[in-house]
């Protein structure tokens, strides 16, 4: 059976190394987004591992005619979504093959369509992350889902009512995803694929979040900050205050609830500052918020945050 990869992401590098060693199915083609600027490293990782494994390819941001003429030549039965692709598909390749374009997207849709859905459904405090498969089309997510039997989809989940932080998430997700594509490719090999309309009743949309949009607000609960942060930690930019007019990216904290006792409280205050740790403590609307680790190079957050006279903005 032949098939057709897509993507450009550091998941979908290492998605492809599992999925090329397969003998009951063929990958006829790879075409690879370079991605964004932190993106473009993966991408070029996945180029070299094309050549190297002499897998036909295209390395481009949008996909042209000619390469609609190539797919067609080709014929695969599916073209399979390994990582990202941020750019309209045309409705004349997404119809190329019997069972389309299908991919995994890491929400529960037809809720949470659109960009950023790991990170908003922490920021949202979701208790899990869910995602579901789809078969795109040209709208934002609300593609036909896929059927794993009569009574369910293909879904999947990962428990986020702990102390994960996103990296731990994504090795995670990167885990499920590699599962679900080698899951889809046996379903599509023995023709055992049925779908089902997305209800759009229930479905809500998120919007683009770049990096400016991680300004930490101290005057909320210390379990939304703790959210707040832990969904924009690395790989991402970063959820950040200002200490004496710098910029401070906190990457990794803790919620704080012995610092409910404070009754003269002033979000955003610095309160404990332990040397032996590195930890410092600030003060949110109802308790508090352990700063575990800063992104900075080899200090701790107790050598960035000199003072608990001062205060986080």
């Amino acid at each position: 059976m032949k098939y057709v990869a897509i993507g450009g992401t550091q998941r979908a590098y290492n998605t492809l190394k599992k999925l090329v060693y397969r003998e009951d199915v063929k990958l006829s083609y790879l075409i690879i987004m370079p991605g964004y600027e932190d993106e473009i490293p993966a991408s070029k990782k996945i180029l070299e591992y094309a050549k190297e494994k002499k897998i036909p390819h295209d390395y481009c941001d949008k996909i042209s005619d000619n390469l609609i003429k190539i797919i067609k030549k080709i014929n695969p039965k599916v073209i399979l979504g390994i990582g990202i692709w941020r750019s309209i598909v045309p409705e004349e390749f997404l119809n190329i093959p019997k069972y389309g374009y299908l991919g995994l997207h890491a929400t529960p849709l037809p809720r949470y369509r659109g960009a950023a859905g790991i990170a908003w459904q922490i920021i949202n405090g979701e208790d899990k992350i869910r995602a579901h498969a789809l078969r795109l089309n040209n709208e934002i997510d609300a593609g036909k889902l896929i059927l794993k039997d009569q009574n369910s989809i293909f879904s999947y989940s990962i428990d986020i009512d702990n102390d994960l932080h996103l990296n731990d998430i994504l090795i995670e997700y990167e885990r499920i995803h590699i599962k679900f594509c080698n899951e889809i490719l046996t379903r599509v090999l023995n023709n055992d694929l049925e779908f089902i309309d997305q209800d759009e009743d229930e479905a809500s949309y998120t919007c683009f979040r770049v990096a400016e949009d991680g300004h930490i607000n101290w005057d909320d609960t210390a379990k939304n900050i703790f959210n707040f942060i832990r969904a924009q930690s690395k790989p991402y930019p970063g959820a950040f205050s200002y200490y004496r007019n710098a910029k401070v990216i906190i990457d990794r904290c803790r919620i704080n609830d012995k610092l409910k006792n404070y009754i003269g409280r002033i979000p955003g205050k610095i309160v404990e500052r332990n040397k032996k740790t590195g930890i410092v403590s600030i003060l949110t609307k109802d308790a508090g918020i352990d700063i575990l680790e800063i992104r900075t190079s080899f200090k701790a957050p107790y050598e960035i945050i000199k003072s608990v006279k001062g205060k986080l903005e």
